[in-house]
């Protein structure tokens, strides 16, 4: 073919892929409860206990969670989402699901919120309907970026027991 030498070349392709992040959080009265039973340390109508309760382990994972998004390359926009069900329990108002952070760059409003959360007892039976219906409007609305990969993390210690299947 008339050619005496071949010389190969390398070529790499790179590409980075930037994520929206919704946190879905459980704040039913379940995550007042120690880890391995039914009892509540420090009384349900206290704020959950921030070692022994579930709420403690929970609040634990989304400040890791997050500490691990301020250390990647990536710009992962992040919102958060709580549930619980509607009532009133302990002087408190509960809805069955809020939206507490829209997507954003920066994480304090959701490390701002999760105190907040974590300031008064959470209670009430455990919607996790309204939460994803929450967070996929977290996902959808104009914060979000057309082209990032929509990423929800659903965070609870068990069991729907009210609202709507899914």
């Amino acid at each position: 073919m008339g050619v005496s030498t071949f010389e190969p070349s390398h070529v790499a392709t790179s590409t980075q892929l930037d994520r929206d992040i919704c946190l879905v959080v459980d704040r039913s009265g379940s995550m007042m409860c120690d880890l391995i039973s039914r009892n509540v340390p420090g009384g349900a109508c206290n704020p959950p206990h921030a070692t022994l309760s579930r709420w403690g382990g929970l609040d634990a994972a989304v400040a890791g969670f997050l500490d691990e998004l301020d250390n990647t390359a990536q710009l992962e926009q992040s919102g958060l989402v709580s549930y619980s069900s509607a009532g009133s329990q302990c002087g408190f108002t509960f809805t069955s699901s809020d939206i507490n952070a829209q997507l954003r760059l920066n994480y304090q409003p959701i490390r701002n919120e999760m105190a907040r959360l974590g300031s008064r007892a959470v209670a009430e039976r455990t919607n996790i309907s309204s939460g994803i219906d929450n967070g996929i409007r977290v996902l959808t609305n104009p914060h979000a970026r057309p082209f990032a990969l929509k990423t929800m993390v659903l965070m609870t210690d068990g069991r729907h027991n009210t609202g709507p299947e899914l």
